[in-house]
Order: structure tokens, then sequence, then C-alpha cells
């Protein structure tokens, strides 16, 4: 949840934790493919946790608030964590499942303070974005430089990295990209082909022909959503869809906020969903596992989202309170 609120993608988010997390995991004892599932199925917080870049693209796309998208996605993101923690917790307690948890190490009272002030300084991160966005101090793009400096200069001056390893982080990173850009730019590929065929006009059409209960048209573009994110990278599905969703759904009482969040949400979950969910393969070529091994592990974190998926597109309370209350 913490360090969705650094990323804001969930497939930059599966590639910097998975890097980490999976090897300490199995080093402590987790089972492979519980430790690659969990960190692939967690990515998804971070297209919510503000700040969320897709939230950045629906609100350029639609001229929606920015500022109140971010502030609508929190709740949905803290309960994201909640529901997935839960369900780590019942595992850790259920004596069939077991085995995938090692019992670990408890922590004294005074560790924890330790590991807590020692984190501090990145949770700032977060913060910086957050606040220079809704206060209008900087635009999404300078914030995300500003975090990016504020990074650098914290780890020169507390030395946990000299220039040559900052070096190295750069081309590392250039080369995780450059995978990732592979993907993307094969999404965008099949994201030109729908727009010029005008795919996502005529489904849209079609299921309103089918009902025109507000309950029932949620319904299935939750599910033309979820087979999309499937197929497409979330960030030219949302460019595709955002313009032509937020006029259908705004029609069924929803607001723009609300719309953006659902939308987002429901993209995301793609990644994640077999057999092409892009975070799979990402998750697959860092832990040297089978793509149906994480799968099978995957499975319950996408029924966990989809139901949080159903709740946050019924309950527009979550979305809607948070952005009214502080931004009016």
């Amino acid at each position: 949840m913490l360090f969705g609120g650094v990323q804001g993608m969930a497939a930059a988010d599966t590639v910097a934790i998975s890097s980490i997390l999976i090897p300490a995991m199995n080093e402590e004892g987790y089972e492979p493919s519980f430790s690659t599932a969990i960190t692939v199925g967690s990515s998804t917080i971070g297209a919510i946790i503000p700040p969320s870049m897709l939230f950045i693209m629906f609100g350029c796309t639609t001229n929606v608030s920015i500022s109140k998208i971010f502030i609508g996605g929190v709740i949905p993101g803290i309960l994201l964590g909640l529901f997935q923690m839960a369900y780590i917790l019942y595992l850790s307690k259920s004596k069939k499942h077991r085995d995938k948890i090692p019992n670990g190490t408890k922590l004294t009272v005074k560790e924890s303070l330790h590991y807590l002030l020692s984190g501090l300084p990145t949770l700032v991160l977060p913060v910086i974005i957050m606040v220079g966005i809704c206060t209008g101090i900087v635009t999404t793009t300078e914030s995300a430089v500003l975090a990016v400096v504020y990074a650098m200069g914290y780890v020169l001056i507390s030395g946990e990295m000299t220039v040559k390893q900052m070096w190295e982080c750069f081309k590392k990173s250039v080369r995780t990209i450059g995978g990732c850009m592979i993907i993307l730019s094969t999404a965008s590929l099949f994201g030109y082909i729908m727009t010029a065929e005008m795919i996502p006009q005529k489904i849209i059409a079609a299921m309103l022909r089918i009902s025109n209960d507000p309950t029932v048209c949620v319904l299935m573009i939750c599910v033309f959503l979820l087979i999309v994110g499937t197929f497409m990278d979330p960030t030219p599905a949302t460019l595709i869809l955002a313009p032509i969703l937020l006029p259908v759904m705004s029609g069924f009482g929803m607001s723009p906020v609300h719309v953006a969040v659902t939308v987002c949400f429901a993209l995301t979950i793609g990644v994640i969903t077999p057999p092409v969910g892009s975070c799979l393969f990402l998750a697959s070529g860092i832990s040297g596992l089978s793509m149906e091994k994480i799968s099978k592990g995957v499975l319950p974190l996408i029924t966990i989202s989809v139901i949080e998926l159903l709740i946050i597109a019924y309950v527009p309370f979550l979305t809607n309170w948070l952005p009214g209350l502080l931004l009016g």
C-alpha cells in the first residue's frame, strides 16, 4: 500500500517490488509460487492508491479534476489493502495453508519503532507528490521530478548509495523499462486497432441495447473492462475508453470521480489476470516460475480485487465522500 503511493503503476510496482521481495521471501521460507503471487496481486493497489498514473491519464483525457480523483482513490485503495491482508491472515491461521507461510520472528516494540523511523524519509515521497499536486504548487510531471530529485539526494546524503551505484541503478532501470515498453508497445498497437475499428463504441452500444437498467449496465461495463484490461495495457485502454465511458456512466448517476476510480481499477485487474496479464509475464521473468504456477496462486487475489471492484462501483460513498469533504 505504501509503495503504491510511490510508484503509481501496477507494472512498475511488480518490477520494483518483485526483484527485492520475492528472493527475500523465498529465503525466509515462503513457498515461491505464493511469494510471487502475493507480490503480483498486491501491485493492483498502486493503481488506486494516489498518486496513480492512470488517474492522471483519465483526468487529462476527460478534464476531470486529478486532485479529486486522487483523493477519491484513498479509501478504495486502503480497503483493497485491508482485504488482501485479511486473506493473508486467514492463510497464516489455516492449518491447510500453513506450509505457504513460515512462522517468522516477532519484533519487539523497540525494533518496530526503529524500522518505522528508518523508513520515514522514504514515506515522505508520496506526501511530496500528493501535497504538491493537490495544492497546485507543481504539476503532475513536476511532482514526479521533485520526488526523483528528493530520492537521489536522500540516498547520496545518507550514504546508502554511491554515485557509481546510482549509475548502475540507472542502467538497470533503463533495461527494466525497456522490457516493459515492449509489452506496452504491443498493447498500444492492439489499442490502435480497437480505436480504428471503433470496437469500444460498438460494444458499449450493444450493451445499452441489452438493458437500460443502471445496475445491469454498470455490471456489464465492469465485465467489459476486466476483459479489455486482460488483453490491453491499462494506460492506452484508459486513454481510449475514458472519453467514451464517462458520459455513459455519468448518465447512470455516477459522479466523474466515481467513474474514474471504477474504470481505472477495473482495467488494472486485467494486468494480473491469466492468460495474458502483463504483470504475470514480468513476475515470471523475475521469479523464474511458469505462468501456470503464478496464475494458480494469484486467482484468490483476483477474486478479492473483483469483489472490491463491485463494492467501488455500487457504493459511491467510498469515492465521493473524501473529495467532497476535503476539496468541496
